[in-house]
């Protein structure tokens, strides 16, 4: 009797952690996982899964008597494996608010019928690239769509358009839909002496590791921004320049200084853009261009809302 009294608080916790979470995807592990073990059942997987802090996902690849068992976050990186299976959970944290109501994303990353909203939310969750997620109403469930951060919308009286939460490091731009983070190398220094300095391809990519882009400098509410927040951190003494969005930009000029450049540029040096706030006689945040593989100051990122 004592031993099935023992026993009795680990078979609760194998139903409620096989309860807990669902089978996701057949032939796919974590490959990046927070922790690795090796464990007798999938089971006792989900139950250290349940333990460990972040973790809502879980990989077991079955091998001679046992299972390895990989826990994740909400994203984990998967990779094949025939032996193995993937599990998630479905306590989705609160990682979506409603945007908009009567409208779709129409070139949707992914698109798919199931059951409820919350798992349109958890999908985008799961798949790389996604920010953002339609769900329209049917018959049934929910015909779930996503979406990166600038989706195509069109309207739809059935339909809700969701979005992920910005990166807090992002500011908005006034009252417009559009999000700006500055990354000023020299700072980054300060407290990390081995960072290296991003060119502009580089610097481009940084910004895509949050779904943006370098920012695009193409009406005044953003002009004013970039050139107020470099002097409001004292970033103008001397040429001190960040890249911006522009490989290559098409605009008509009939001579040097015009439009947002400085005096003296464009010069053909190079295809991609710098933004400075001023330089000399040079004021007030303007342009110079520049070969991409170079290396300044730093960068503006951009996240672009519908």
């Amino acid at each position: 009797m004592k031993l099935l009294l023992a026993l009795a608080p680990l078979v609760c916790a194998v139903q409620f952690s096989t309860l807990r979470y669902g089978l996701n995807k057949t032939g796919m592990k974590i490959s990046n996982p927070l922790m690795e073990t090796q464990l007798e059942s999938s089971a006792i997987c989900g139950i250290r899964c349940e333990q460990k802090s972040g973790c809502y996902t879980f990989s077991v690849t079955k091998n001679s008597g046992d299972v390895n068992c990989r826990l994740g976050g909400w994203k984990p990186m998967l990779a094949p494996d025939p032996n193995s299976e993937y599990f998630v959970s479905p306590a989705i944290p609160t990682a979506h608010t409603l945007y908009k109501t009567g409208m779709k994303i129409s070139n949707p990353l992914m698109e798919t019928q199931l059951v409820t909203s919350t798992m349109c939310g958890y999908q985008c969750l799961q798949e790389s690239g996604c920010y953002t997620f339609s769900e329209t109403k049917n018959s049934g469930g929910v015909n779930c769509r996503l979406g990166g951060w600038k989706p195509v919308l069109v309207p739809d009286p059935n339909s809700e358009y969701f979005v992920s939460a910005i990166p807090t490091e992002y500011k908005r731009v006034g009252t417009t839909t559009r999000y700006v983070k500055m990354e000023y190398e020299p700072w980054i220094k300060a407290t990390n002496p081995s960072y290296v300095n991003k060119n502009w391809n580089q610097s481009l990519a940084a910004c895509q590791v949050d779904g943006g882009w370098l920012v695009v400098d193409n009406d005044s509410t953003i002009h004013n921004y970039l050139y107020n927040i470099l002097m409001a951190n004292g970033i103008y003494p001397g040429y001190k320049c960040l890249w911006i969005g522009g490989y290559r930009t098409k605009i008509t000029l009939t001579g040097l200084g015009q439009y947002n450049f400085g005096n003296g540029h464009p010069d053909g040096g190079g295809g991609c853009l710098h933004f400075y706030a001023q330089y000399g006689s040079d004021c007030c945040g303007l342009w110079s261009d520049w070969g991409c593989a170079g290396t300044w100051d730093g960068y503006f990122c951009e996240i672009q809302l519908p």
